[in-house]
């Protein structure tokens, strides 16, 4: 059965010349992507806030923020399980969530390997020496 020739495996020469060409469009180091950088905020988000800034009318100076907030209470008092976590969310942070640790630490070490050892990964498939045993026991 032969390869297509989309599947064929890749000479040395066409790897470099792929990690060569991808080197031309890699960010520099302390070159922003976005330039202009992240809106401080977005235009629903200040509506919002403004919103939830204002008083209720016939509430006695209490502001739908603070509305919310009681209503949230009240449910979360008599037993309203989703009121009771959002309540917690918004006042503890929500909880942190774990991380496999073992794929970024892998990437670290692609990132640190040189482009002899990229270029022989690229064509064999193999790890270099001493970089499974690494993996292994930071996985443990």
């Amino acid at each position: 059965m032969k390869n297509s020739p989309g599947r064929r495996a890749k000479t040395r020469e066409e790897v470099a010349e792929f990690i060569k060409a991808g080197e031309a469009t890699r960010w520099k180091a302390g070159q922003s992507g976005n330039v202009s950088g992240r809106p401080a905020v977005a235009t629903l988000s200040r509506a919002i806030r403004q919103v939830l800034s204002e008083s209720v009318p016939g509430a006695n100076g209490t502001t739908y923020a603070e509305a919310i907030a009681r209503a949230l209470a009240v449910k979360a008092a008599h037993g309203d399980v989703r009121a009771a976590a959002e309540l917690a969310d918004r006042a503890e942070g929500k909880p942190t969530q774990s991380i496999d640790l073992a794929v970024s630490q892998l990437a670290q070490r692609f990132d640190a390997m040189s482009r002899d050892e990229l270029l022989r990964y690229a064509e064999t498939g193999q790890l270099p020496e001493g970089m499974n045993d690494e993996q292994d026991q930071t996985a443990r």
